[in-house]
């Protein structure tokens, strides 16, 4: 029998956690794990990278993610890291990536009509155009939205052919509420990338967007303080609602009672690792190979190895059989271990797409099974 909770963190998070985690001086590394496991994932979606495990059907490269930690934890330290230093060349490159799918589309939707309809065209390029631009442009992240808003979204991602529906909100205790509509609509984007279309009336000012049935891969980041978030009023009743309701299966939590700077060493011996893991940090291979990502083929399936497979497999059955030892009653809890080998599966693709391999190797699975632990 495997010993699953011993395995090793992926090189890249193991590296960006150590250097958050000196950075803001919180010994504890696992909210920095999780979140630069997040962008990783989010990076790979963007693509359109789907895995595909022997006993089931492809699914989107996704990730859903709750952070706790009390104030001066480090939580804004690291987010601005994270998206101006290590993912910044990433970032600093994608909208041109944009404009070119962009113009792809165009040209996709202007053929298509110049030979299913024989129109003119530059008549069909105008209406191409038009087609494009009434979905509004694309917003790589957002902090909030309605279900029309992200299905728009949507139709919008899936007109390019790129990105992917990427939810981040902050201070959760205080934007619990007003986001309850946009996390509603993301517990059903999360396996799949499908969501049914609500029907409304058709008017000359209000038109109604084609579903293509292509996925769209969505991703999830939550983090705030938990006195904030549990409040023993509303808001957490609302929280309560939403993971019992199936985030407790979708995502990964990572959790940190107290603040507590590193005792064990110096100010000035404190300093001197920060230093020394930022300047490593900043010379890592992994900062161009997450760049390299917006060179990946898009909508690349990872299958998983035969020996991966059969790793992945294990674990579930691990974890089913650990469900079990919990009370029905505590339905949230036994979902969230029975499901754990989805996210696993899906974030384990991504170490494999970031390290630039066609598929995922049992080592990736052991990796992903380690930050699911």
């Amino acid at each position: 029998m495997n010993n699953f909770a011993e395995f090793e963190h992926h090189p890249f998070i193991s590296e960006v956690g150590a250097a958050l985690a000196a950075k803001t001086n919180n010994p504890d590394p696992a909210m920095f794990r999780v979140m630069s496991a997040w962008h990783l994932t989010k990076a790979v979606s963007n693509m359109h990278g789907m895995v595909k495990s022997a006993v089931g059907s492809p699914m989107p490269i996704n990730m859903y993610a709750i952070c706790l930690a009390p104030s001066g934890a480090g939580k804004g330290h690291a987010m601005s890291t994270l998206e101006q230093g290590i993912f910044g060349r990433y970032y600093g490159s994608f909208d041109a990536k944009i404009e070119e799918a962009e113009h792809r589309a165009i040209n996709v939707i202007s053929n298509r009509l110049v030979a299913d309809k024989g129109i003119d065209e530059a008549l069909a390029r105008t209406k191409a155009e038009k087609e494009i631009t009434e979905l509004g442009a694309y917003v790589e992240t957002f902090d909030s939205g309605s279900s029309p808003a992200i299905k728009q979204l949507r139709a919008k991602i899936q007109q390019l052919g790129f990105g992917a529906l990427n939810l981040q909100i902050d201070e959760i205790g205080s934007n619990l509420t007003g986001s309850e509509e946009g996390l509603t609509t993301f517990l059903e984007l999360f396996d799949l990338g499908q969501i049914k279309q609500k029907i409304t009336k058709v008017s000359k000012d209000s038109g109604r967007t084609l579903d293509k049935r292509t996925a769209t891969p969505a991703n999830l980041l939550m983090f705030g303080t938990p006195s904030k978030l549990f409040d023993g009023s509303n808001t957490e009743k609302l929280f309560i609602d939403l993971v019992t309701a199936g985030y407790a299966r979708r995502s990964f939590f990572s959790w940190q009672a107290s603040r507590k700077g590193v005792k064990s060493l110096s100010q000035d011996e404190a300093f001197q690792k920060a230093v020394a893991l930022l300047t490593a940090l900043d010379a890592s291979p992994w900062i161009s190979k997450v760049q390299q990502l917006l060179q990946s083929e898009s909508g690349k399936v990872y299958r998983l190895t035969d020996r991966a497979d059969k790793q992945l497999f294990s674990y579930r059955v691990y974890c089913e059989q650990r469900s079990e030892e919990y009370p029905e009653h505590q339905e949230d809890v036994r979902a969230e271990m029975m499901h754990r080998h989805i996210k696993t599966m899906k974030v384990a693709a991504a170490f494999a797409a970031v390290e630039r391999l066609p598929v995922v190797l049992i080592r990736h699975i052991n990796h992903a099974i380690a930050l699911t632990e």
